[in-house]
């Protein structure tokens, strides 16, 4: 019995290693809104994020828990094929939840479509958004997100903006890069656009 259950534990080790390989592999080739890094702070950094275009759902709920899953669902359904082509649009990353009264979730709509060459899609409460470039305060964090994580988060990079004195504008954006499915390396950023230069 003890081999049995030696193997079998051995063999679902094996297989996760295989998926966080793969995983990997696959997160390499996602394509992700261009940034370039402008300054280096002790627990964040300011980014320029180029302008991009958005597929983007507002949300009932105001909190990550309630609304990333119903959110994810509606967007994926959108490109995986639920618009009036039946077409299939690359994924991309990160997923990025804007954290007002009401949740909004955005997927970067892939750079060689413009929005007269997007499919329709079928659920109605999808909207295109082009996003202009701006300055960002961005703080990182590993593990699973959460609610209280990202409230964490948001409180320790409003703290650390104050500190230096760098006034920010808008809602702040939780960033999530990974699949549900991935355990080891996650990656998640708490962001919010700032007035740069000071």
């Amino acid at each position: 019995m003890k081999t049995i259950l030696f193997i079998f534990g051995v063999l679902i080790l094996c297989f996760l290693s295989y998926k966080l390989v793969w995983a990997k592999k696959e997160y390499k080739k996602i394509e992700q809104r261009p940034y370039s890094i402008l300054r280096q702070f002790a627990n964040f950094e300011v980014r320029h994020y180029a302008s991009v275009l958005y597929s983007s759902v507002q949300l009932g709920d105001s909190s990550y828990s309630s609304s990333a899953s119903k959110g994810f669902r509606v967007l994926a359904g959108y490109i995986f094929g639920n618009n009036a082509k039946g077409q299939s649009i690359a994924m991309t990353a990160p997923v990025a939840m804007q954290m007002g009264p009401t949740v909004k979730m955005s997927f970067m709509v892939p750079q060689q479509y413009q929005v007269d060459s997007l499919p329709a899609p079928m659920n109605k409460s999808i909207q295109f958004e082009k996003q202009p470039e701006q300055n960002m305060a961005v703080i990182s964090f590993g593990g699973w997100a959460s609610d209280k994580r990202i409230k964490k988060h948001i409180a320790e990079l409003k703290k650390a903006l104050a500190d230096e004195h760098i006034t920010y504008k808008g809602e702040f954006i939780y960033l999530g890069y990974n699949a549900p499915f991935e355990i080891f390396g996650r990656r998640n950023e708490i962001a919010v656009e700032i007035v740069w230069p000071q």
